[in-house]
């Protein structure tokens, strides 16, 4: 894992900006309403090799199957989590991100992502765009923690990031680069981690 800059720590008191966002709320209920294996929301999409190839990624990561997830991507996959103003906060490689995956689902055991549509970029063929990825889940099991930080035992907190807008680059057929827009604070692993009390870079 790699971060591009340094940032200020936030308290643990702090509470996801999703709780007073109405559309934001909506959403979230719609999520909590979907069945983990049949996902209306998940099956709005058109068939298309690069969308296809979108929805079983956040299918394989909210069912924790690496095996499926390590099918689809490319061995230098790369992603790369950015902030409100666009730039690069941290990076995962394809190791990284297996190792994070396998941590928030050691740690919250009910852990889902799921998103709203999926469309193909407007001028870039080989991009697709998820809208309002949100990850949800509650701290239950195993300590987590956050690459380099320290590990929170188990809160028995419920937490809800706040959307995110995911680009996915494709080429000769696999996911080599992942791309995280905030549309809050709260986001990735590190709003996982914020919100559940850690202190992550900001």
């Amino acid at each position: 894992m790699r971060f591009r800059k340094t940032k200020k720590s936030m308290d643990g008191s702090c509470e996801s900006t999703v709780a007073n966002d109405s559309s934001t709320k909506s959403l979230i209920s719609q999520i909590e309403d979907c069945h983990k294996k049949d996902c209306i929301l998940c099956s709005r999409e058109t068939t298309s090799d690069g969308v296809d190839l979108a929805r079983h990624l956040i299918k394989s990561l909210h069912d924790n199957d690496w095996e499926s997830t390590r099918a689809l991507v490319a061995d230098d996959l790369v992603c790369y989590f950015h902030n409100l103003s666009h730039e690069v906060d941290y990076e995962l490689n394809l190791n990284d991100l297996h190792e994070e995956v396998a941590n928030i689902h050691r740690a919250l055991p009910d852990f889902s992502l799921h998103y709203k549509s999926i469309r193909k970029h407007p001028t870039n063929s080989g991009v697709v765009i998820v809208n309002q990825v949100v990850a949800s889940g509650t701290h239950t099991a195993a300590p987590y923690a956050f690459g380099p930080f320290e590990p929170i035992n188990p809160t028995g907190k419920k937490v809800v990031n706040d959307p995110e807008e995911l680009h996915i680059l494709v080429q000769d057929g696999k996911i080599c680069r992942l791309d995280f827009y905030p549309m809050g604070e709260y986001t990735g692993p590190a709003g996982l981690y914020t919100q559940l009390g850690g202190f992550p870079l900001l």
